[in-house]
C-alpha cells in the first residue's frame, strides 16, 4: 500500500471522529443534563453534617445511645441533648398509701440525679437530699417509704435510663415492640426495654431487674415493673402519665407507684421549670 492511500484512510478516519464529536457536543448544548438521583421523586441535594457546638452541648450525644432509644430521646425533647434545662423546679402533693394526710413538696431535681425536697405539713417542714452518693434527711433518720420516693423520681423515669445507658452503668436488652398487656383491642402497645441497674436504699446499693414500657405510639415512658423475679418480694409497678409540655420538653407530671396492685404513693405535680445546672450546695447533706 503506497503512502498516498494511508494518508487517505487517516484523514477520512479523523473526519469521521470529529464529526461525531461534533454532533455529541451540539446535542449536549441543546439537550437538558442528566437529572441527579432521586429517591421517590425528591431530589437529595447532599450537605454537610452541622458542626457540634461544645459550648451547648448537653449530657448526651445521640451516637453514643443505641438506635433503638432514639424515638424515646425524640420524644423527651432535647433537654439531654442541648445545656441549659438540666433543672427542674418542681412543686406538688404528695401522698403515701397508708392513709396519712397529703403532703404538699417542692423539689429540686437535676440532672443526673440529684435531688432536695422538701415536704410541708402546716408549719413542719421536712428536707431530703441526695447528692449523687449519699442520702439525708433533716430529722436524721430515713423510712422506708423515703427510698421509694427516691427512686421513683430518681430512677424510674426515661431521663435515668437514656443516661446511664450511655454512661455504661446498667446493663440494657430489647425484649420487642409492639406488646399488649391487656387482650383489650384498643390497650396500648409498648415496646418493653429490660434493664439491670442499681440503686441505692437508704445507704445500701441494691441490684434491680427493672422492664420499662415506651408506649408504641407516643414513644413516652409509661410503666416500669419490677420486683417479682426476686423470692417473696412484691410486684412493683411505676406508672407514669399526665405527661405536659414544659418550656418545650415533654415531662410527666403524676407518679403512681404499687405493689401488688396497691398504691402506696402518688406524686402529682403541679408546676415545673427548667433551667440551667447550678453548683450552688443545694444537694449537699450538710446544707
Amino acid at each position: 500500500m503506497n503512502k498516498k492511500r494511508i494518508w487517505l484512510i487517516a484523514g477520512l478516519s479523523l473526519l469521521v471522529v470529529a464529526g461525531f464529536t461534533t454532533r455529541a457536543w451540539l446535542a449536549s448544548a441543546t439537550q437538558p443534563a442528566m437529572p441527579p438521583a432521586t429517591s421517590s421523586g425528591i431530589e437529595y441535594v447532599p450537605q454537610a453534617l452541622p458542626r457540634q457546638d461544645r459550648n451547648i452541648l448537653g449530657l448526651l450525644q445521640r451516637g453514643a445511645l443505641p438506635s433503638r432509644l432514639h424515638t424515646a430521646l425524640d420524644a423527651l425533647g432535647d433537654r439531654l441533648e442541648r445545656r441549659g434545662r438540666e433543672r427542674a423546679l418542681i412543686a406538688g402533693r404528695l401522698q403515701y398509701g397508708d392513709g396519712t394526710p397529703e403532703i404538699n413538696f417542692t423539689a429540686i431535681l437535676q440532672l443526673p440525679r440529684l435531688l432536695r425536697l422538701t415536704e410541708s405539713v402546716g408549719s413542719v417542714t421536712r428536707t431530703i437530699v441526695f447528692d449523687g452518693k449519699t442520702v439525708a434527711s433533716s430529722e436524721g433518720k430515713l423510712a422506708a417509704r423515703d427510698s421509694d420516693l427516691l427512686e421513683t423520681l430518681l430512677y424510674d423515669t426515661a431521663e435515668h435510663l437514656l443516661l446511664e445507658q450511655v454512661g455504661g452503668t446498667l446493663a440494657m436488652r430489647f425484649l420487642g415492640e409492639r406488646f399488649h398487656t391487656s387482650e383489650a383491642l384498643d390497650s396500648p402497645a409498648y415496646d418493653i426495654f429490660e434493664v439491670t441497674d442499681t440503686v441505692m436504699r437508704d445507704t445500701i446499693q441494691q441490684p434491680r431487674t427493672k422492664n420499662f414500657y415506651f408506649n408504641s405510639a407516643s414513644h413516652l415512658l409509661e410503666r416500669i415493673a419490677y420486683g417479682a423475679e426476686e423470692q417473696g418480694a412484691p410486684l412493683i409497678e411505676v406508672r407514669l402519665s399526665d405527661w405536659r409540655t414544659v418550656d418545650g420538653q415533654r415531662a410527666p407530671f403524676r407518679f403512681e407507684r404499687l405493689e401488688n396492685n396497691v398504691v402506696t404513693l402518688r406524686l402529682q405535680f403541679t408546676s415545673m421549670a427548667y433551667v440551667g445546672a447550678v453548683e450552688d450546695g443545694a444537694f449537699s447533706v450538710n446544707r
